[in-house]
C-alpha cells in the first residue's frame, strides 16, 4: 500500500501575501524496490534554496539525492526489506517516526527506534527492517562533497555495490 502523507506547501500571491499553494496527499510516491517506498515531499535545486515561484518541487523525478540541492522525503521500509549497501554524496538527516530499523555499516549495526535521529555523512550503509511492523522515517538529504581519507576519495556506491566514476 502506498504511503499516504498529507503535504501542505505555502508560497505567495501576486501581492506578496502568504498563501497555501498545495494541501493534498504527496503526489510523488515511488517504490524503487520491493518493500520500500519513498514519498518525495519537496526538493531544491540549489543550496541556499530559492523560495521564488510556485513550481511544485515535489513532482520532480529524481534519484536518491539531487546534485547541488536538497531532498525531503518520507521513507517506509516494510518488514523483511532487503538490505542493500550504498553510499551517497549527501549528508542525511533522519528521524524515525514509527517502527524500528537496523542501520548497518562496515560490520557495525545500530537499531534505531521511533524518536531516534540519525545523521549520515557519506558513509556506506544499508537498512534492514527485522521487525514485524513498517518503519517510517522523515529524511532530508543535502548534496555534499565526496569524503576524502588521506588522498583517497570515497565515491558513490550504488545499491549493487559498484562504485560510480
Amino acid at each position: 500500500m502506498a504511503i499516504k502523507i498529507r503535504r501542505l506547501v505555502t508560497g505567495h500571491d501576486a501581492k506578496g501575501r502568504a498563501v497555501v499553494l498545495a494541501d493534498s496527499l504527496a503526489p510523488n510516491v515511488i517504490a524503487p524496490r520491493a518493500k520500500l517506498e519513498r514519498a518525495l515531499l519537496w526538493a531544491t535545486e540549489t543550496v541556499p534554496a530559492s523560495n521564488d515561484g510556485d513550481e511544485d518541487m515535489g513532482n520532480l523525478e529524481i534519484g536518491v539525492g539531487l546534485k547541488g540541492g536538497s531532498v525531503f522525503s518520507i521513507v517506509k521500509w516494510e518488514p523483511g526489506c532487503a538490505a542493500l549497501a550504498h553510499r551517497t554524496l549527501t549528508v542525511d538527516y533522519g528521524v524515525i517516526l514509527s517502527g524500528s530499523i537496523f542501520l548497518e555499516m562496515d560490520g557495525t549495526e545500530v537499531e534505531l527506534r521511533a524518536g531516534d535521529v540519525y545523521i549520515l555523512r557519506g558513509t556506506v550503509h544499508s537498512w534492514d527492517n527485522r521487525g514485524t511492523e513498517d518503519c517510517i522515517a522523515a529524511v532530508t538529504m543535502v548534496d555534499a562533497k565526496p569524503v576524502k581519507i588521506g588522498r583517497k576519495r570515497l565515491d558513490i556506491i550504488s545499491a549493487s555495490g559498484r562504485e560510480h566514476e
